[in-house]
């Protein structure tokens, strides 16, 4: 122990007097008092650390000493320790790398005063996984614990770390997406007490993204708006959301296929170039992925467990959900299924029994969780939209929808009856129904060069999954449903794996037949999380395997990096290899599969290294042109660039998105005498 203790100790001298030194010369340079308190932290823990190495060598009792031992012998605290030290090792890591590329004087000067600070966090904290790895206590055992704590955080940790740094990293000179500044200023309403409608979809959630601007202006310069110019600060909750549905993506996983298991889902988790894609912007799309996952996640817990304590978790988690987006609203009848499905076996045999009481019994307990699930459900929902007009008549409402007016005026006689949410919540489900089902607002639906208005394709996101799903995962997840047909009429899948296939059969019913809105593959997110769970499947019984299995596997997992490495950073018009030809992948899917304007910067740059290029003439033109795909397919006005769809193939393409023809004029007088 006083080996390895020693060694800590010196370590932590020499970090604190390397950042005091450091801090010492950039007081010298500008004199401030946040300079002086952390000079005077840094010298203080090095004074300290220096009297505990001087008592460790006299062999004094020591008031680290003790503390250490505990701290290694207590599982929950070591574990607690060990992954706050990964995450500030990384974290400092990634912000002292990234910082070195930014060029912004603002943002260099505030970090120039922080990287002390910085380096002494990260430092100590990779101090302290060291410490674990040589640390010997009262024997072999605990130093082979705790090397497997460290082993096991280290691989998730460096995982959650690789995903952090896909999103951040290919955020660079990203412009902001078609929806995103709504769904931002929603949330700056909010923030200001104000969750009146402007639109259909926006949500509570989006003031968790507007959150850390609005402080940054308000504390350190409210002249800058830096949701603007640092994108990333609203973007950042996102990501950092995204990342903790990875978490319990690998959590579920671990439970039910061990290890392995979870480090595999996280894998597939972390190498979707879709959750990549939408894990960076300030839309809905990935709250409800992750709010959807979590709430099956704990209704699969209160399911094994059968404690209040699990039920109220899981009734605030589906009332959170609501605040996510509307697709969450489903999880209402999908819940109440599951809950038909596990237990009508058991009624059917206390009905065939007669056992009325025990019958009768537990209809009141499902009642009571019933209504406790449903008051917890209106408590959050009106929380989350500041108790705007709650209550409010059904009369008054001015729906917009065919569904709504109809059970208004069904329903008349209770015209006068107070609706206990908040007017913003019900209006919005009214205006996402009436855009989903008219059309209004979001042009035509379009897939393989056929446009539809209002009218749904069959099997739409079957084949939006099939050109933009990495193909490794694709093989993975057929191989997972195929074992899962043979074991369906097994007790373990109806106690485990059902609350991962209901979910997943219920949105790819409702979303590839029912679901008109066919604007991208961001709505079908919500399936993945559960799929690549089952996935984990794969390598339960890894040390078991024969030999090509595990070749197989591992072919699959580097192809799969691969293909999503190759694709960096333009995930959202990423197609796999099924369209190998990136001039073409607007022949079968546009719109937020493909350009959702965040590739307006490089068009922009293009442009200016190209100033002879004209961009979407609306006649027949010679030289270099450049185009949406999505004004080439037409989606919202099918005329203007008809004379390019139906004569003209593209050359190559800017950023993976926009498209770049060559034009001769002897091709455009060819098509003029044509026509």
């Amino acid at each position: 122990m006083k080996h390895s203790l020693k060694i800590f100790l010196l370590g932590g001298i020499l970090i604190s007097l390397i950042s005091f030194t450091w801090m010492v010369s950039l007081f010298l340079k500008g004199q401030s008092s946040s300079k002086l308190v952390l000079m005077i932290f840094f010298g203080v823990v090095g004074l300290v650390l220096g009297w505990q190495y001087i008592s460790v060598r006299r062999r004094k009792v020591t008031l680290i000493h003790p503390t250490l031992q505990q701290l290694m012998h207590s599982q929950k605290t070591s574990t607690l320790f060990i992954s706050s030290a990964y995450l500030f090792v990384l974290s400092g890591f990634f912000i002292l790398a990234t910082t070195l590329q930014i060029s912004d004087d603002f943002v260099n000067g505030i970090i120039s005063r922080l990287r002390p600070l910085i380096f002494f966090v990260s430092s100590f904290s990779a101090l302290i996984l060291f410490f674990f790895a040589i640390y010997n206590g009262d024997g072999s055992e605990i130093r082979r614990k705790n090397r497997d704590r460290l082993r096991h955080i280290g691989i998730i940790s460096l995982l959650l770390f690789t995903f952090v740094s896909l999103n951040i990293g290919s955020l660079k000179n990203k412009t902001f997406t078609t929806d995103e500044p709504f769904h931002y200023q929603y949330g700056v309403n909010l923030l200001s007490g104000n969750t009146d409608r402007f639109d259909d979809s926006k949500m509570p959630f989006s003031a968790f993204n507007a959150l850390l601007p609005t402080l940054l202006s308000k504390t350190l310069n409210p002249e800058i708006d830096f949701h603007q110019k640092y994108p990333l600060t609203g973007r950042i909750f996102t990501i950092l959301f995204s990342t903790l549905s990875a978490f319990f993506v690998y959590f579920w996983s671990a439970k039910l296929f061990g290890r392995l298991g979870g480090y595999f889902s996280l894998l597939l988790y972390i190498f979707d170039p879709n959750i990549i894609a939408h894990s960076r912007l300030i839309t809905t799309d990935i709250f409800a992925t992750g709010m959807i996952l979590i709430s099956f996640y704990t209704f699969w817990l209160f399911y094994q467990k059968k404690s209040w304590s699990y039920g109220l978790l899981n009734a605030t988690v589906l009332g959170l959900s609501q605040l996510a987006k509307y697709t969450s609203a489903y999880l209402y009848p999908i819940f109440l299924g599951l809950v038909i499905i596990q237990n009508f076996p058991q009624w059917l045999a206390l009905i065939k029994a007669r056992k009325i009481r025990i019958l009768s019994s537990k209809a009141l307990s499902g009642l009571t969780y019933f209504l406790v699930y449903g008051l917890m459900s209106l408590i959050i929902i009106n929380c989350g939209y500041l108790f705007n007009r709650s209550f409010t008549p059904l009369a008054e409402y001015s729906f917009r929808s065919e569904m709504f007016q109809e059970i208004q005026a069904e329903w008349s006689i209770f015209g006068e009856v107070p609706i206990p949410v908040p007017y913003p919540y019900l209006e919005g489900l009214d205006w996402v129904k009436e855009r989903e089902r008219t059309g209004h607002g979001y042009g035509r639906n379009y897939l393989f060069g056929e446009l539809r208005q209002a009218d749904n394709f069959n099997g739409y996101f079957i084949y939006a999954a099939f050109l933009k799903v990495p193909i490794a995962s694709q093989i993975l997840i057929l191989g997972s449903i195929i074992f899962l047909i043979g074991q369906w009429k097994s007790t373990q899948f109806w106690k485990n794996e059902s609350f991962l296939v209901i979910p997943v059969l219920f949105f790819f019913i409702y979303f590839n037949f029912l679901f008109r809105a066919q604007m991208g593959i961001r709505y079908y997110l919500v399936i993945f999380p559960f799929l690549y769970i089952l996935c984990g499947k794969w390598v339960q019984n890894w040390s078991n395997l024969p030999p090509h299995k595990k070749l197989s596997i591992g072919v699959l997992v580097g192809y799969l990096v691969v293909s999503v490495g190759a694709a960096y950073p333009h995930y959202i018009p990423y197609f796999n290899e099924f369209v190998w030809d990136q001039t073409r992948a607007y022949k079968y899917l546009v719109d937020s599969n493909l350009d959702w304007t965040q590739a307006h910067w490089y068009l922009e740059e293009y442009r200016k290294d190209h100033p002879e290029a004209i961009h979407e003439p609306p006649e027949p033109t010679a030289g270099l042109i450049t185009a949406s795909p999505n004004r080439v397919a037409g989606i919202a006005n099918e005329k203007k660039l008809r004379w390019l769809r139906e004569n003209f193939k593209p050359v190559d393409t800017i950023a993976d998105t926009y498209l770049i023809y060559e034009i001769s004029v002897e091709e455009v007088n060819e098509l003029q005498v044509t026509k």
